[in-house]
């Protein structure tokens, strides 16, 4: 009987894990869920910058996020159920969160060369029409 149970049990756990893999239809491959994490953070920077007009406007909130999900041709069930399923696998998480990081930091070096290009040519176009 225990050799019964313990048998089930393995078989009961291997297939649970198969349930669940990251090629399930119901939850973004990596590479989507790390676009969509991308999107959320580059859309809360822009709501701290509008923070005095965003966060006492819900709608306003409702429709950057509802536009991160229809850019990313997914919705908020199939976004909560990939949440779901990397807070049961956080290794996987931090390997793409981690990239999500660098990307973002990325883009912040280069909007910072770009002001400072921008400025320079600023300063340029001043200097000429002095």
């Amino acid at each position: 009987m225990k050799k019964s149970l313990l048998i089930l049990l393995v078989i009961l756990n291997i297939t649970s894990c198969k349930l669940f893999t990251q090629t399930d239809e119901d939850i973004l491959t990596d590479e989507e869920f790390k676009s969509v994490l991308l999107d959320i953070h580059l859309t809360n920077a822009i709501m701290e910058i509008e923070e005095s007009t965003v966060l006492r406007d819900s709608l306003k909130m409702k429709m950057y996020y509802e536009s991160i999900l229809t850019k990313h041709n997914t919705s908020i069930s199939k976004l909560n159920k990939t949440i779901k399923f990397y807070s049961t696998h956080p290794t996987e998480y931090n390997k793409i969160y981690e990239q999500v990081l660098e990307e973002l930091s990325e883009k912040e070096r280069n909007l910072r060369e770009r002001a400072k290009d921008d400025e320079q040519r600023q300063t340029l176009k001043e200097l000429k029409e002095n």
